[in-house]
């Protein structure tokens, strides 16, 4: 599924209220001392407690930006390694290519976000984060074969987030054509976290498969996440009594994830599933070969159920 964002109204607000300083004021550097003036101007995307241009005059907040862009080899790395196995990766469905595409264009953009605090690379970012959601979906949907009730909650827990992608879409396309729709991301915002808890403890209660495990395992690495986003971001007014750092760590808890949910779609692929089957790699999963993963021949894993 990836990592989602804040919450929309926090966001939406902090979003406006950095355009709005800017605006008002030509000499606006940043919010926290030790900002400095950039290449890219003043912030009016997303800013963090990472000090603006400090490390250099041209990345806004390059720590942060690196740390969205370690996800960015792994997807490189996985479809490399799948080809060394053998599997014909022209006959891997396009649903799949769609997928790692999204979300390779998902993580780009958000360190395009950080590297230059400018809006458009934001939204970009929310757009691609939103397609990525609507092509996991799908790919449950269609191809996980587990437990019909897990898979229902399952569907559900990405269905409430393409709500969510869905709404802040239409407040970036402008709030007079479509009025009503503030009240619309608060209660959606208030719908999220509530249907994601119970959602996780259905799938730890009722998974038996290792797909089922790691979509439940990402609800519960995703939560400190957004704690650390939300505490991180300049104006909640806690910048100054945080470490700079916290942020990467809401980034690195968000690579894991992201890293789960690729493996998953990955090895959900009919063309994949011919010669590649997931299974744990001490605490990581993997893909091995389908016959000694099904043997359980494989030291310290646990083959997954989705066959």
């Amino acid at each position: 599924m990836g990592l989602p964002h804040m919450p929309m109204l926090a966001a939406k607000a902090w979003r406006a209220a950095a355009a709005l300083q800017a605006a008002n004021n030509s000499t606006y550097v940043g919010k926290l001392p030790g900002d400095q003036p950039g290449y890219w101007g003043p912030p009016s995307g997303f800013d963090f407690c990472e000090r603006n241009y400090d490390m250099t005059f041209y990345v806004g907040e390059l720590w942060c930006m690196l740390s969205n862009w370690m996800s960015l080899p792994v997807y490189i790395g996985v479809v490399m390694y799948v080809a060394s196995k053998g599997v014909r990766m022209m006959r891997v469905t396009c649903l799949t290519y769609m997928y790692l595409i999204l979300g390779f264009m998902d993580m780009f953009c958000a360190g395009m976000s950080h590297g230059t605090l400018r809006m458009p690379w934001t939204q970009a970012q929310e757009k691609f984060l939103l397609c990525s959601y609507v092509f996991f979906f799908l790919v449950m949907a269609l191809r996980y074969k587990g437990n019909p009730i897990c898979k229902a909650i399952i569907l559900v827990l990405i269905g409430v987030r393409v709500v969510d992608g869905t709404v802040d879409a239409i407040l970036d396309m402008g709030k007079s054509s479509f009025g009503g729709t503030e009240n619309l991301a608060v209660i959606v915002a208030n719908i999220v976290p509530i249907v994601s808890f119970a959602g996780m403890f259905g799938l730890l209660v009722l998974g038996r498969d290792l797909t089922t495990r790691l979509l439940a395992a990402e609800i519960i690495l995703v939560t400190p996440a957004f704690w650390t986003f939300g505490q991180t971001d300049v104006y909640s007014g806690k910048c100054m009594d945080l470490p700079m750092w916290l942020h990467e760590v809401g980034h690195s808890l968000g690579a894991i994830t992201d890293y789960f949910s690729l493996i998953i779609v990955v090895s959900l692929d009919p063309e994949v599933q011919k010669s590649l089957k997931i299974a744990m790699k001490g605490p990581l999963p993997f893909l091995f070969d389908a016959d000694s993963a099904r043997s359980g021949s494989l030291v310290g894993t646990e083959a997954a159920l989705i066959a």
